[in-house]
């Protein structure tokens, strides 16, 4: 129940900032003062569930994120996700599921070069179609998410061409050395 639950917790406060509004709403009808939005007082909210989540579920979720633990989690990831490298905020098409979880998915009897990876995790998702069934030959800077994730793609594929072979069926999987220069050195 309790991985269920942090799972519904986890999809659920990044639909938190429509919630608000919704539960703040019902909680003034009831004559309560609903706090300010930045502090999120779920000792107030869990006594107004949203139409669609059961009273039960709601209050479970309350308590978890009413926690100084789920708080550090909650503060990380926003600080993470507006955090400036090189001038580009990082921006990733892959959803909630890490490199490693795409990789296996990717790997159909053999492992999947790192490029492709790459793609699947910073291409624009209307492209990862035609990357999926084989359409996508050449990558322009529009298919992906942001200038930089070109660039870094574009100097790698150019880099392991140089020292490897023109076909990338000749590359090695990946080359950490050139892909450390090509990403501006280990993070």
């Amino acid at each position: 129940m309790i991985p269920k639950l942090l799972s519904c917790a986890i999809s659920s406060l990044k639909h938190m900032w429509l919630l608000y509004y919704e539960l703040a709403d019902f909680a003034k009808k009831a004559g309560l003062v609903f706090p300010p939005r930045e502090t999120y007082d779920f000792s107030v909210m869990r006594d107004f569930p949203p139409t669609w989540i059961t009273s039960d579920v709601w209050q479970a979720l309350c308590t978890i994120w009413d926690t100084d633990t789920w708080r550090n989690i909650s503060e990380s990831g926003k600080r993470n996700r507006s955090s400036s490298v090189n001038g580009s905020i990082s921006v990733h098409t892959g959803g909630s599921i890490t490199t490693e979880q795409h990789r296996k998915k990717m790997a159909k009897g053999k492992d999947p070069l790192w490029g492709d990876i790459f793609k699947q995790t910073h291409l624009e998702k209307s492209e990862k179609v035609k990357l999926a069934s084989g359409e996508l030959i050449g990558s322009q800077p529009e298919y992906w998410v942001n200038e930089k994730s070109w660039t870094v793609f574009d100097k790698y594929e150019k880099a392991m061409c140089e020292k490897y072979s023109p076909d990338p069926s000749r590359h090695s999987l990946g080359d950490v050395e050139i892909w450390e220069h090509c990403v501006g050195g280990r993070k």
